[in-house]
């Protein structure tokens, strides 16, 4: 998903007014943020002597005063794990729709943040007519989102509320707002059909089972009961693709964790360590409201339906990682640290070698070779990056489960209740 902000470059009270103009192209292509510049493009102009151009524009037609451009952030979800050559896709051609022939323009995608972005910059001006760009408060609900919109689908990534499209099937932002929420749910019950499958045809059964409809000759895309649309499951976690799916559920004398689900029949709980077994009862006693997480109203569950999320995670780390006490749950944090600080040993030798490659550039020939030693190494980079993320989550969720074991969850079903199997 993507999020497009249109801002208005004003005239500058100093000498120039179009001071901030020259300003603001400068930052969006700063070398530090676009990976040297790489990730730099323009139409109508060379991103060079882009200002220049723009300024002859505006000499020529005689408007120098008021307002100079027009400055576009289009932002991605952390989420989806946009690539600096998605984001580039959807900038450009967004620029190549929005100005055609008529605009100079210079765009740059940064990737110095969590979440990539991009800023796409252009005169206020035309080229072709002399007429200046008019952007009326109704332009970015009826016509930019919809543009970002448009590119971000091509390449299979979320959209935008869709009530900001001219398009006529779209739904209202607080259904699609259900839709994005129901996300976490179809992949928690994607996955725990998953661990318990024999095959793809078990998995697709027991998806059945649970309400799910699969798209007819589609792979893995499903509508959750009283929901419109269908989720791509390889797009929510790349587990789901046909090739992964296949190998892992295809294999049977694979060890896998046991969840209890009303709706999944005939499984059978492997041997779990007292240990294991108090985090699996946790999880038994709410089941109760996994059950309902699809009814009317059952918004109520929303703090007792993240309990059990949580509580999942946390079983599923505890078996997946042979965890039988305390005494090993701090032994896997402990080895956890060792790799984060060698990811890190990695990192800090990746930045030095850099710093030291950009020193010793001393002509055009070495500054090429620089930049593409960087793009290899910026893939290694990012690699170690998400490695570590995943690293710091198993830790987090390891100190979670050191505070829930010194809680009890038997509040979440009472004891004159009587908990009956669906078997």
């Amino acid at each position: 998903m993507a999020i497009t902000k249109i801002l208005n470059i004003q005239e500058s009270d100093g000498r120039n007014p179009a001071s901030h103009l020259k300003n603001a192209l400068e930052y969006i292509q700063n070398p530090d943020k676009t990976e040297e510049c790489v990730l730099v493009g323009s139409i109508n102009c060379l991103p060079d002597t882009a200002f220049e151009q723009m300024e002859e524009t505006k000499n020529i037609f005689h408007k120098t005063g008021k307002r100079q451009g027009y400055h576009v952030i289009i932002s991605f979800s952390p989420e989806e794990k946009v690539t600096a050559e998605q984001a580039m896709y959807v900038l450009e051609h967004f620029a190549k729709d929005v100005l055609s022939d008529d605009y100079e323009a210079v765009y740059a995608v940064h990737t110095d943040r969590e979440h990539m972005h991009g800023h796409l910059i252009w005169n206020s001006v035309s080229m072709t007519t002399g007429k200046k760009y008019n952007s009326p408060k109704s332009n970015w609900k009826n016509h930019l989102q919809p543009i970002t919109n448009k590119y971000c689908d091509e390449l299979g990534l979320s959209i935008m509320p869709a009530e900001y499209s001219r398009n006529p099937k779209n739904i209202s932002r607080d259904k699609w707002e259900k839709e994005m929420s129901m996300k976490e749910i179809i992949l928690r019950d994607a996955k725990m059909c998953a661990y318990a499958a024999g095959n793809v045809e078990h998995f697709k059964y027991l998806m059945k089972r649970l309400g799910y409809v699969f798209k007819k000759d589609a792979w893995m895309e499903v509508q959750a009961p009283g929901f419109r649309y269908y989720h791509k499951l390889a797009k929510l976690d790349e587990m789901f693709s046909e090739d992964m799916l296949r190998h892992y559920v295809d294999m049977p004398w694979m060890a896998k964790p046991y969840f209890y689900s009303s709706d999944i029949r005939g499984l059978h709980r492997a041997k779990l360590s007292p240990f294991q077994k108090k985090f699996y009862a946790k999880l038994y006693r709410l089941r109760i409201v996994e059950q309902k997480r699809f009814v009317v109203g059952g918004a109520k569950y929303t703090e007792d339906l993240k309990r059990f999320h949580q509580l999942q995670d946390e079983y599923l780390l505890i078996v997946n990682n042979d965890i039988k006490s305390v005494v090993d749950l701090v032994d896997f944090i402990n080895e956890q640290e060792e790799k984060i600080q060698q990811i890190e040993d990695r990192q800090k030798e990746i930045y030095r070698e850099s710093s030291s490659r950009k020193r010793s550039i001393k002509n055009e020939e070495q500054y090429r070779e620089y930049q593409i030693w960087h793009m290899e190494v910026q893939e290694e980079l990012d690699e170690l990056k998400q490695e570590k993320k995943g690293i710091k989550r198993q830790i987090q969720l390891a100190d979670d489960i050191i505070k829930e074991d010194l809680y009890t969850a038997y509040y979440a079903v009472s004891g004159n209740e009587e908990i009956v199997a669906d078997r």
